[in-house]
């Protein structure tokens, strides 16, 4: 798992959509409370532009659908 940060418009989302990503998976994070906990666990964070953003989803096999408010996408 890893916390992106797409720091360019992303379309339903805006500008710095923040989440936690893995193969299929992706859940969106809504608060810096969430991300400090992730990070106090060994998770790594990256911040991406839009292009590397959505790179990133096909390479781990998540629908751009998937991003959107409050998402929860589980593939699997």
């Amino acid at each position: 798992m890893i916390i992106v940060t797409c720091n360019e418009t992303l379309d339903r989302v805006g500008v710095g959509f923040t989440c936690v990503v893995g193969v299929r998976t992706l859940k969106h994070l809504t608060s810096t409370g969430q991300v400090s906990a992730l990070q106090l666990l060994g998770a790594p964070r990256k911040t991406l532009n839009r292009v590397a953003f959505v790179d990133m989803l096909r390479a781990l096999s998540i629908p751009t659908t998937a991003v959107a408010p409050g998402s929860n996408y589980s593939g699997r």
